[in-house]
């Protein structure tokens, strides 16, 4: 008889981020392969969702509630405090039954004073680098010797710190389009996530506008997406037509524009490997990513001849990144990206993250 599996992540359902998007897709996928599923999470709303229900086939336990906990992609301190208290008296329950307890890596903090134990798997969403969380990572890395990872970088990131632990690299089940494609839009460049400060959308709009202000080849930026930066980014780069906001998309729409667009945009400062990347190589589109070291993204572009990175992280960088662009490079890295497609095949990923669960709950 398989073993139940349960997923501790700090945010899920109706808030979904690259991780909880991430533990979405796997915990529905396990489910429907008959696996007992139970997530565990806060009520992020400060009590307006309910204590459980089930989705999917998946079950969700809000065993936390926190009031004003997200605050423009940062945690406040004082609930922070609170998930950290309930995430570890939740963790010393689950860990001594039969099954095996999968948890998100991020905020990092919240898994202090927890001891590694059988059947506990961290996930890894991302390494970070800057100095203050890079110091809870590391120690982190040196105790939770068992682990998955996002992407082979982060998953070498890890490894670098603890070279004896053992990191299976689960890539996040994308499905491949369905139907026709539509016409690539050539000059159009998509963003899709949260429009939070270390997104650096600022950086890339001022890029777009100073690419376009000479009469030069033209480029225009979509932004699907909400958040606390995006009305002061809208005063002061939108109403021109280079540049539109189209708030919260679809699912539909999410993938029509991937599909048609001629970039898919990765400007942030600090990034594991996002969902949007995984999903625009799926769609075979090549991306743009910012050269921040934090930001992983750039080492997937390049490792595998996916896109453009620029230099840094300002207008300049990612205007000189702009204009390096030309038609036999787009034409290799969407067909490198098409060639990777298989990588992130739904099926294949969660037999892989079942066996690997299995494998650390005997």
């Amino acid at each position: 008889m398989s073993r139940p599996i349960s997923i501790v992540t700090e945010l899920y359902e109706p808030n979904l981020g690259g991780q909880e998007t991430r533990f979405a897709r796997f915990a529905e996928a396990l489910a429907a392969r008959g696996r007992k599923v139970t997530v565990y999470t806060s009520d992020h709303t400060g009590g307006s969702l309910p204590t459980e229900t089930v989705s999917k086939g998946v079950h969700v336990v809000r065993h936390v509630v926190l009031r004003d906990y997200v605050r423009n992609g940062g945690r406040r301190l004082a609930p922070l405090v609170r998930y950290w208290r309930a995430t570890r008296r939740l963790l010393r329950e689950l860990t001594g039954t039969s099954g095996t307890v999968w948890i998100n890596q991020m905020p990092v903090v919240h898994l202090l004073g927890t001891p590694d134990s059988r059947g506990l798997v961290l996930d890894w969403c991302e390494y970070p680098t800057y100095w203050m969380v890079n110091r809870f990572a590391r120690r982190l890395a040196g105790r939770f010797r068992k682990g998955t990872a996002v992407s082979q970088a982060v998953a070498d990131h890890v490894r670098g710190v603890s070279p004896g632990a053992s990191i299976d690299v689960i890539r996040t089940p994308v499905p491949a389009p369905a139907g026709p494609a539509p016409d690539r839009q050539v000059g159009t460049i998509v963003y899709v996530g949260r429009i939070v400060a270390h997104k650096n959308l600022g950086a890339l709009a001022e890029a777009i506008r100073q690419f376009n202000r000479n009469g030069g080849p033209h480029a225009r930026l979509l932004i699907a997406g909400d958040g606390p930066d995006r009305s002061s980014l809208e005063q002061k780069y939108g109403g021109n037509g280079q540049i539109q906001f189209l708030g919260v998309v679809d699912e539909a729409e999410k993938n029509r524009l991937l599909r048609s667009s001629w970039m898919v945009a990765v400007p942030g400062t600090r990034e594991g490997l996002p969902n949007v990347a995984a999903e625009a190589t799926v769609c075979g589109t090549p991306l743009l990513a910012s050269g921040s070291p934090r930001n992983s993204c750039g080492e997937f572009i390049r490792t595998n001849d996916l896109g453009v990175v620029a230099s840094g992280t300002g207008a300049a960088d990612f205007l000189s990144a702009l204009h390096s662009i030309d038609g036999p490079s787009w034409d290799r890295w969407a067909g490198h990206a098409s060639q990777l497609r298989s990588l992130y095949d739904p099926d294949e990923n969660t037999r892989k993250l079942e066996d690997v669960l299995d494998r650390w709950s005997t």
